[in-house]
């Protein structure tokens, strides 16, 4: 829920008008705030992915996810450049990402007071039945 709403803030900036506002205190207090509330749950997301995989795969399942943060890290100065195209435009690229990010989320089982899979098979059974969005009629 926070990526969501920090995508928001972001996406924000876009509606503000350039050169009205001294300093664009506007577009610096959205996407401030959007960054803060992104940042605030960065942390959870290391623990969630040690939870969401089974053990024999845990580690090897957050080596890949830091190696995926560290290729975005790495594309973040080529999306901050497309300001010469629009300033707003890095911004509320970002935006985008952390919206998206943030709906994905929300496809993750629940793993709070759960027993987390130790097999590949228990994790396969894991996900069926922690679903958020399997039908009711399937239980």
């Amino acid at each position: 829920l926070h990526y969501i709403i920090g995508g928001l803030l972001c996406m924000a900036t876009a509606a503000v008008p350039l050169g009205v506002y001294a300093y664009e205190w506007p577009i610096v207090v959205l996407a401030m705030c959007g960054k803060y509330i992104s940042q605030v749950c960065w942390g959870i997301v290391y623990l969630y992915t040690t939870e969401l995989f089974p053990t024999v795969v845990r580690s090897v399942a957050l080596s890949f996810a830091c190696s995926m943060a560290r290729l975005g890290s790495m594309l973040a100065p080529f999306i901050a450049s497309l300001g010469y195209i629009d300033p707003i435009l890095p911004i509320f690229v970002f935006g985008i990402i952390t919206f998206l990010v943030g709906i994905q989320a929300l496809l993750l089982p629940e793993t709070n007071k759960k027993k987390l899979p130790e097999t590949i098979e228990e994790g396969e059974h894991f996900y069926i039945h922690n679903n958020p969005f399997k039908s009711k009629s399937s239980s």
